[in-house]
């Protein structure tokens, strides 16, 4: 008898322990993540959107474990100078930018912004598969954060009001934001005036006459809508645009295997989509625009010739100022695009 009520309360001692750490292996693996995405873009931007649409399948691939909000431009106190601060203390967990705001923080992250060099969506990949591990190197010797995902736009050009430009020389003292060092000198040396301000600030800028003009992929100006107070555009490839998601290095490192791979795949899957996406619709937004009535304008060649003396040259100035790792990765980019 004795035996028999043995047998049956250590099984059922046996049943309670299996239930327990099932229980426990079920909250574990039903713990749900939940994020802050800071964005530097207007709600309505493509930009924002990509952001949104990555948080949702990321949602919706691991069943709700990672709940992402995406914060559009103004909904935070931040800038997107901030991001690769905010995001390595943890202040969000992930944080999108562009490689030239952050070039406080990170001197060589412009370097793929360099004007005329990266002009077509081939050049883009290309530069981007060959910088982006090189910056993100950088970035963790620095600061407790990685690179999630990137992608590449067409390159910026300058949109403007007031006189429509016939040539290169028309430009000369025109106030135009630009954002970075890079985006600066190249200013400075074909004439204008760099005024490097905040994304947000743009348009009272060009209202209050602070701003002749601005820069931007034409998709991503599109998005902005600056190009309703402007009524010319400069076709002069000012410099590359390349878009970063980072996150917080130790937030990453904690996650499960399975979520991990989650971002991971769907980081790689974004690269391509928004690549695709902005180079797909650079020229409709520019049809858009004529449609605005906005006057385009292509350097006749001998402008684009004496841009290219002037311009050019800096590319390796510069690059030298910023240590023998970057002198590397700007020769392995010009070998990858032939430039």
């Amino acid at each position: 008898m004795g035996r028999r009520i043995f047998s049956k309360t250590t099984g059922l001692i046996v049943l309670l322990a299996a239930t327990f750490l099932l229980l426990v292996a079920n909250v574990s693996w039903s713990q749900t993540y939940k994020w802050k995405y800071f964005g530097f873009a207007a709600l309505g931007n493509p930009v924002t959107q990509f952001l949104v649409d990555f948080s949702k399948e990321a949602k919706d691939l691991t069943k709700g474990q990672l709940d992402i909000r995406v914060y559009p431009q103004g909904e935070l106190p931040y800038q997107p100078s901030d991001a690769v601060s905010i995001s390595a203390k943890n202040l969000v967990e992930m944080a999108n930018t562009e490689v030239s705001f952050i070039s406080g923080e990170i001197p060589v992250s412009p370097l793929v912004s360099m004007p005329l060099m990266v002009g077509t969506k081939e050049e883009s990949y290309k530069t981007g598969k060959v910088f982006i591990p090189y910056l993100e190197k950088v970035i963790q010797e620095k600061y407790n954060a990685k690179i999630l995902w990137w992608y590449g736009w067409p390159p910026r050009k300058i949109i403007g009001k007031g006189q429509v430009p016939g040539t290169l020389a028309d430009l000369k003292g025109k106030k135009i934001r630009f954002p970075g060092p890079i985006g600066s000198e190249f200013l400075v040396r074909l004439g204008m005036v760099p005024v490097n301000i905040n994304p947000g600030d743009v348009p009272m800028a060009l209202q209050r006459g602070t701003l002749d003009g601005t820069s931007g992929a034409y998709v991503y100006l599109e998005g902005s809508k600056w190009y309703e107070l402007c009524n010319w555009g400069y076709e002069i490839a000012c410099g590359g645009v390349f878009n970063l998601t980072l996150i917080n290095k130790d937030v990453y490192d904690k996650l499960p295997p399975d979520i991990k791979n989650v971002l991971n795949d769907l980081g790689n899957k974004y690269t391509n989509k928004a690549t695709e996406f902005g180079y797909t619709l650079e020229d409709q937004s520019k049809a858009n625009f004529e449609k605005f009535g906005i006057k385009f304008v292509t350097p006749n060649p001998k402008d684009l010739g004496q841009a290219s003396e002037k311009i050019i040259p800096f590319w390796d100035e510069w690059t030298k100022t910023k240590g023998p790792g970057a002198v590397e990765v700007l020769k392995q980019i010009r070998q990858a695009i032939n430039k």
